[in-house]
């Protein structure tokens, strides 16, 4: 152990998410992808955290690795464990089953392309027969607004829809191609898990 109570900014390799961490144990160990979950055990073999996140190096030839690492401490892990437990949702942790919209979403003009509004989620595809698709959202079209949340980007929707469920009734805006704004609520469907 290196360090207590570090914060960290952590996401999966190739992935443009990331997540804040507070609280974090800092180490000096070699942990590599898939070591996440993994216990972090003092010199008795007692358990004081869960290996969660390394610092990437990347060497010129290829290689990789990190001796600086980042572990939940045990007693946080274990409140989450008994959260998850209880069935009780909260802003960071999810319970049960994902609500979807069925949209695929950029920011707008990322790709360099027009879209009617320069602020929201800019819709790239709509799955059929769900709920975005039963309520007239097409590709090309940007979601603006959630249960009436201003949404400014894509990760911002992914954000608002964190604590839906599927059933749940949310209200979404958007604005289609033309530049005309639409409010529909909809229900909605079970979804993979993100």
């Amino acid at each position: 152990m290196t360090a207590l109570d570090q914060k960290v900014t952590a996401g999966d390799i190739g992935s443009a998410k990331s997540e804040t961490l507070h609280g974090m144990i800092q180490i000096s160990a070699p942990i590599e992808p898939g070591d996440s979950g993994g216990p972090l055990v003092d010199a008795n073999g007692k358990v004081i955290g869960m290996n969660t996140a390394a610092a990437q190096n990347v060497s010129f030839f290829g290689g990789g690795g990190s001796s600086t690492a980042f572990a939940i401490p045990i007693d946080k892990a274990i409140a989450i464990i008994e959260q998850i437990r209880d069935g009780h949702d909260s802003d960071t942790v999810h319970v049960g089953e994902r609500g979807i919209l069925g949209v695929q979403v950029r920011n707008p003009g990322s790709l360099g392309d027009t879209t009617p509004v320069t602020s929201g989620a800019a819709v790239v595809g709509v799955k059929d027969g769900t709920p975005a698709d039963d309520a007239g959202i097409g590709a090309g079209d940007v979601i603006t607004a959630i249960d009436g949340n201003t949404v400014r980007s894509a990760s911002d929707l992914t954000a608002a829809m964190f604590k839906y469920h599927p059933d749940d009734q949310v209200k979404v805006t958007w604005v289609d191609e033309n530049g005309d704004s639409h409010t529909d609520s909809v229900t909605l469907i079970p979804g993979p898990p993100n």
